[in-house]
């Protein structure tokens, strides 16, 4: 089991290096950390990372937006829930139902996401690329 664990992680690290050395273009070592996602061998929060450099260096496919919201979705239910159940241990006046529909802070404060939302504006969704995605 320790032998399984371990050739697991070097995967996942061999995988990073890789993704590294091609700095976030190649599609296919994106791919592979998408299926070790899935397979619960990789974090969604770091994919989600993983992804949004990919999205930053690349036109991707409808399938790695797809992963990306998907990651996105987990990630705010993740914390949503959190918030929950933060909730449920400070208040006993049977007013727990405490949840936050506010998009995370690590999404707002962070620079880096900012400039990456103005970025993908742009980029990805100007009229001149959905026209280009259309014809």
């Amino acid at each position: 089991m320790l032998k399984q664990m371990l050739e697991q992680m070097l995967n996942s690290l061999l995988v990073m290096s890789i993704l590294k050395i091609c700095q976030y273009t190649c599609e296919h070592s994106v791919k592979r950390l998408v299926r070790l996602n899935q397979i619960g061998e990789y974090g969604s929060q770091r994919l989600l990372d993983i992804l949004g450099n990919h999205l930053d260096f690349t036109y991707a496919n409808a399938d790695i937006w797809k992963e990306f919201a998907s990651c996105l979705l987990q990630i705010l239910s993740e914390e949503d829930r959190l918030s929950f159940n933060e909730g449920e241990n400070k208040h006993e006046d049977g007013n727990n139902m405490k949840t936050s529909r506010q998009i995370p802070a690590r999404f707002t404060k962070v620079r880096n996401w900012t400039a990456r939302y103005r970025y993908w504006l742009k980029r990805h969704f100007s009229k001149d690329m959905l026209a280009a995605e259309i014809h």
